[in-house]
């Protein structure tokens, strides 16, 4: 029972969390299948991503993203890519704050230092979801998009954001540290040279320690600055 709560909605709350637990955990990968490389490549005409996903607006992500015009793109994990459009169509941004209402009447968890940390499209929801509930006091993007338009993240808490300068995340990493910048709000945004999309990944093909460590170190720094200790 979510405390404070009434039996009613604290089940209509559980069942929202585990909702979107179990909906990205049934369309996600093992590591164990992510380390064969044929189930991980999946080219795909772009103009078939609106049938695949139609619920994701693809046209309108390439050309925010400054994306040369693409034939073709590699689609990692269908099953991902299927659910996530099923949670979008289905899924209100309002579901990740029934799951932070929950953790933050935990008793191990202190409700005014509370953080979130995303990666890829995960990534992403962390900015937007920050963008909107104030009880988010640091987050963590790595080669995340950002919102639109990109003005919403003048309410945005502080950011440690860390992108691969090649991946097309890069451009909206610097665009966020920018605005963020403007607006006067504490950031720490890093690109790293070398590195490339799920850099972080160490079951990847793409895992890249060096920037990998590095990212962590600066997360942990950053928050603990942010977050302060429990008191």
């Amino acid at each position: 029972v979510l405390a404070g709560d009434s039996d009613e909605s604290a089940a209509s709350e559980a069942k929202r969390v585990m909702s979107v637990e179990t909906a990205l955990a049934k369309g996600s990968m093992s590591r164990v299948d992510r380390r064969v490389p044929e189930n991980t490549y999946h080219p795909t005409l772009v103009r078939d991503l609106g049938a695949m996903a139609p619920s994701l607006p693809w046209a309108a992500y390439f050309e925010k993203e400054g994306l040369p015009k693409l034939d073709l793109v590699n689609v990692a994990s269908l099953g991902y890519v299927k659910a996530l459009d099923e949670l979008v169509k289905t899924a209100p941004l309002d579901d990740l704050k029934s799951a932070l209402t929950f953790m933050a009447r935990l008793d191990e968890v202190d409700a005014q230092r509370m953080g979130a940390i995303g990666f890829c499209m995960g990534g992403g929801f962390a900015v937007a979801w920050a963008c909107t509930d104030s009880r988010l006091k640091a987050i963590a993007p790595f080669y995340a998009t950002n919102p639109r338009p990109l003005e919403v993240t003048k309410r945005l808490c502080p950011v440690v954001g860390s992108y691969p300068e090649k991946d097309f995340t890069a451009g909206a990493g610097r665009r966020l540290e920018e605005a963020l910048a403007r607006n006067g709000i504490a950031h720490d945004i890093k690109v790293y040279p070398n590195a490339r999309h799920s850099f972080f990944n160490e079951a990847g093909r793409t895992y890249d320690k060096e920037a990998a460590d590095d990212s962590w170190s600066r997360v942990l720094k950053f928050f603990g600055e942010q977050l302060g200790k429990k008191s």
